[in-house]
């Protein structure tokens, strides 16, 4: 997994309206990441406190396996308001090194580990969260907004 202090990885990945988002488009804003295993409570504690990130500037993406048209579907169901991208090839998925071997009772099987980055205006990671737990996620990833 990447770590703090470097520079983000770029990427270029389709929303779930079919739109190209280049992370470079959002040199000089924040940028909070995140790499959703399709963990709905997750994703549902950044759409709980969207507008506290939009107030304060800050961008919401996230990332996922799944095409655009199960992210259309899984962003209307759950009424998400951030632009969620379909890595179908994995592209920022390894190149943020977030596709993992998960262990499971009798099995093991690769897999999307949950993680956040929060992005500076440079393009610098400044933060990482590791397997965040979904409940109040968002809320303590606002709290840590402190560049």
């Amino acid at each position: 997994m990447l770590t703090a202090g470097i520079k983000a990885p770029h990427f270029v990945l389709t929303d779930q309206h079919g739109h190209a988002v280049n992370l470079a488009d959002f040199l000089g804003e924040r940028v909070v990441l995140c790499f959703f295993d399709k963990y709905t409570d997750l994703a549902c504690s950044f759409r709980d406190v969207f507008a506290e990130f939009k107030a304060r500037g800050v961008v919401v993406l996230g990332i996922t396996t799944d095409d655009v048209t199960a992210n259309r579907e899984f962003a209307y169901q759950h009424r998400l308001p951030f632009k969620l991208l379909a890595d179908t090839n994995w592209a920022a998925i390894t190149a943020y090194d977030v596709w993992k071997k998960k262990a499971a009772p009798n099995r093991q099987s690769w897999g999307v580990s949950r993680a956040i980055f929060v992005i500076d205006q440079e393009g610098i990671i400044r933060k990482v969260f590791e397997k965040p737990r979904a409940f109040a996620c968002a809320q303590y990833v606002l709290s840590e907004l402190k560049f």
